[in-house]
């Protein structure tokens, strides 16, 4: 579904990725890992057309996007979450969704509302938040959340536009273990719905739990790639972890 090829990105004299190449399968959970200032956000960034490389290139279903501006990849199928929560505060849960929903490209809201869909649009707003154990909170302000509510909020925007793809940055920052199970199981509901994930997390956990593959990155470069418990063994991504012994 997503293959990167020979990525770097430079600010400045800073090199944030340098010659980066992965692939994501459809239909699977990738988690992408490394210590902090590794290039995963910048990865994802990327991916997302937040930023564009300085050089390489970016595949989604066999087309290219890397010069593509964001909302062209939103209409292609690509959505995300963010690691500093990002919410429409003022308006309602509902809203929100709404929103999302209407910029959800050639499939999303805004046909299925003006081609004589709207009562559908709207019932497929309620599954959303339903399946996010939101419905009772629709009219309430975005920013009245609770922190939990609010990274809820964010993944069922994620998925108002109907991605084929959407790109999960920390999603468990700041979650305490109840709040990390309840998306661990709402990750899994994805995969079961045939949504890609690639998701972004420092809680170990997580990704080793429910990652089919993982890649790790380390200096903006790829250390390592394959299932968890190759992962987890590799001597080179546990010398990237916790260093070398003396």
């Amino acid at each position: 579904m997503l293959k990167v090829s020979s990525l770097s990105k430079n600010f400045g004299g800073i090199q944030a990725l340098d010659g980066l190449t992965f692939d994501v399968e459809e239909g699977e959970i990738h988690g992408l890992i490394g210590p902090n200032g590794s290039g995963k956000s910048t990865t994802v960034n990327l991916v997302s057309g937040l930023f564009l490389p300085s050089s390489g290139k970016i595949e989604f279903l066999g087309q290219d996007i890397t010069g593509l501006p964001l909302h062209r990849r939103t209409a292609a199928g690509i959505s995300r979450t963010f690691q500093n929560i990002r919410l429409f505060g003022k308006l309602t849960v509902w809203q929100n969704l709404w929103i999302a929903q209407r910029d959800g490209g050639n499939s999303g809201g805004f046909l299925r509302r003006w081609m004589g869909g709207e009562a559908a649009a709207r019932e497929e707003i309620d599954e959303i938040l339903e399946m996010s154990s939101l419905l009772h909170k629709q009219d309430v302000a975005a920013s009245n959340l609770s922190f939990g509510e609010q990274r809820r909020l964010e993944l069922a925007r994620a998925i108002a536009g109907r991605p084929k793809l959407i790109l999960m940055d920390e999603p468990a920052a700041g979650m305490n273990p109840e709040e990390v199970a309840d998306l661990e199981a709402r990750i899994r509901e994805l995969k079961r719905r045939n949504v890609t994930v690639l998701l972004i997390e420092h809680h170990m956990d997580l990704v080793m739990s429910v990652s089919d593959r993982i890649t790790v990155l380390n200096f903006g470069r790829r250390i390592a790639q394959g299932l968890a418990q190759e992962i987890q063994s590799d001597p080179v991504v546990q010398e990237a972890y916790l260093g070398v012994a003396a």
